[in-house]
């Protein structure tokens, strides 16, 4: 998808996406998180350098992808992180994909292509409740706007309490500019990439090109996502304060150099782990 230039905030608005929906069919859900995984190949390029320094903060090679969708952006995003992280004298990144409704042949798809340091849960895992056994750097892409205000504090308070590192990454926008954008962007973009996986079913070629309810669905979630998106001072204003002095947070946008992608992020370390 063509990066768009922002202009001006629009006002938070938390309607329903069908992704979010318990009863929306996992053909359409899995469509959907399969094509976002592939329309922004190397969106997120920007976060790689804050994504390394969480992973000094913990000392740790272990990541736990939460709300991971059909793999998010690891696709191309593993390989440059270890890249990175060899540069500095480590080994291979650790990966582990969770949602709360796992899409189990993306991950599995995923896990082979990428290698034997990815693996996943084919069990539900709810980003506000983690775990304990999940270990390491927590990582959201493209998901953390699908939370209400409150269940966004509870992702990052059980980080918090529960003293790993949590990196919050989200290129949606709450911006005019991006939202007339996205209606257009969309379906020409799911149009273009659907017909060329492999593998692929007839019922997804069926439901975008026949009867296109995948294409209709996403371009309602499309548009809804950029109205839910947070800005930097709303992740700043819901992480006052949370975890005490023992935990170190910090907000902003990321853009990579000749895109207008902005990716607005929010990081969070234990204190006296990292810088």
């Amino acid at each position: 998808m063509a990066s768009i230039t922002t202009s001006r905030p629009a006002r938070r608005h938390h309607l329903f996406e069908f992704e979010d929906l318990g009863w929306f069919p996992s053909l359409f859900r899995d469509t959907i998180t399969s094509w976002l995984a592939d329309a922004f190949v190397g969106a997120y390029d920007p976060v790689i350098p804050l994504i390394l320094r969480l992973l000094d903060s913990e000392g740790s090679n272990q990541i736990v992808d939460l709300c991971a969708g059909g793999s998010g952006p690891w696709e191309y995003l593993k390989e440059q992180l270890d890249n990175a992280r060899a540069e500095q004298g480590h080994g291979r990144t650790a990966l582990t994909l969770t949602d709360l409704f796992p899409n189990v042949p993306a991950f599995t798809q995923a896990a082979t292509r990428l290698g034997p340091n990815v693996d996943f849960r084919s069990d539900r895992v709810d980003a506000r409740h983690v775990p304990a056994d999940l270990k390491g750097v927590r990582t959201l892409f493209t998901s953390f706007h699908h939370l209400d205000t409150h269940d966004a504090q509870a992702v990052l308070a059980d980080a918090a309490r529960a003293g790993q590192a949590i990196g919050v990454f989200d290129f949606t926008q709450r911006d005019w500019q991006v939202i007339r954008g996205v209606l257009w962007q969309v379906p020409l973009s799911m149009f273009r990439s659907i017909h060329k996986w492999k593998p692929r079913r007839r019922s997804q070629m069926f439901f975008t090109y026949v009867v296109p309810l995948t294409v209709l669905t996403s371009l309602w979630d499309a548009v809804v996502s950029q109205l839910r998106a947070y800005l930097p001072s709303d992740l700043a204003a819901m992480t006052a304060g949370l975890g005490g002095e023992g935990y170190h947070w910090e907000t902003g946008q990321a853009t990579a150099p000749g895109s207008d992608y902005r990716i607005t992020y929010v990081i969070g370390h234990p204190v006296g782990l990292g810088a």
